[in-house]
């Protein structure tokens, strides 16, 4: 098993001024879609047009309101809806500016007894509310392909059954982990989440758990085969599986040797850095389960990437040109095909296959 270890700069810290000062900009965006989108109809869109969320058409008509909310009836597939119809408000009971302190917490990675404290919720709601959250950026972070020169790299985090404990039924897979120091075959017994992401040079990720342990050709397969267009250039390590997966992908392979010298123009330090900090990411949450790895990953990728950044010229009053900071954000949530309307998180099985230790993870 090859673990990937780095020692990042004091810069890409969750706690570094620079971190912080992102997160704040990346709550006042979000805070301007709501406050804009709740002045029409006081309901939330969150996206500029308004679409049936279940045909993904634009040709509806007005079709009368419901608690002063206007709906619309789709002349394509005849049904009818709202504007908030699927997304993630929808079925709540609760006010728009709770939603929004809530969104607050989230992005502050306050933990669910605090997000209860704070918004004067109950803990469940909290726990819901977060997971409805997670399901919805995972659909709408999908990338569907990327190209060019892409780094691919993996991490692996140990297997997690936090919220099991406490059921009757529930028996540990494998023996406890003793706290402190442990040798090098002890802790390459264990079984791990292997988290595998590729980044291609202009900014696109794909993150995914993949397996248990070390990930084969067929566990790239499933995860990226899909994602990676013909004709890009593959920049790994010397495992051999990434050799047989280029192959496969018909894509050019360049393999970076261990301890080779640093080369500007082929390296892993994107993505490198990149997974790393998701394990500082993961630190405010005290373990996260298995199962909802995909969601917190998700979540952690809209944090990172979906503040944009973009320097342009400005004149002032006296006829001079300087750089200035324009700051903008994405939609948080969309409206989905179906609705974030299920609590059986309980029963909710891993997403990928494997070994029989997911037996037990798809419990709990």
């Amino acid at each position: 098993m090859f673990f990937c270890d780095i020692r990042l700069p004091s810069n890409i810290s969750p706690k570094s001024k620079k971190s912080k000062k992102r997160k704040k900009l990346l709550i006042k965006h979000i805070i301007e879609i709501i406050e804009s989108n709740n002045k029409r109809n006081n309901d939330i869109i969150f996206e500029q047009s308004i679409v049936c969320p279940y045909c993904k058409g634009n040709n509806y008509i007005k079709n009368g309101k419901n608690d002063d909310r206007q709906r619309y009836f789709c002349k394509t597939c005849g049904r009818s809806f709202m504007e908030a119809t699927n997304s993630v408000i929808y079925h709540t009971h609760k006010s728009v500016d709770l939603w929004k302190e809530y969104v607050k917490c989230l992005v502050n990675q306050y933990s669910l007894r605090r997000c209860a404290s704070v918004l004067k919720i109950n803990l469940k709601t909290a726990f819901f509310w977060r997971h409805k959250i997670l399901d919805a950026l995972q659909e709408q972070l999908e990338v569907d392909e990327m190209s060019g020169k892409i780094e691919m790299n993996t991490i692996h985090m140990k297997c997690n059954f936090k919220g099991n404990h406490s059921r009757s039924s529930f028996t540990m897979p494998r023996k406890s982990s003793r706290r402190g120091p442990v040798s090098i075959e002890e802790y390459f017994s264990q079984d791990h989440v292997c988290i595998m992401g590729a980044m291609n040079h202009t900014g696109d990720v794909i993150m995914k758990p993949v397996c248990i342990n070390d990930p084969g050709v067929e566990d790239m397969l499933d995860a990226f085969k899909y994602s990676i267009k013909q004709g890009s250039t593959l920049i790994t390590d010397t495992r051999y599986n990434y050799k047989k997966f280029a192959e496969i992908c018909n894509v050019e392979h360049v393999i970076l040797k261990r301890f080779s010298a640093y080369n500007a123009e082929y390296n892993l330090r994107k993505i490198t850095g990149f997974l790393k900090k998701y394990e500082y990411f993961l630190k405010p949450y005290r373990g996260v389960a298995t199962k909802y790895t995909s969601g917190y990953i998700s979540l952690y990728k809209y944090i990172e990437k979906k503040l944009y950044i973009k320097r342009e010229y400005e004149s002032n009053d006296n006829g001079r040109f300087r750089f200035v900071n324009k700051y903008k954000t994405t939609p948080l949530f969309k409206c989905s095909s179906h609705s974030y309307f299920n609590k059986r998180l309980k029963n909710r099985p891993v997403i990928f296959k494997g070994t029989a230790v997911l037996d037990v993870l798809a419990m709990g």
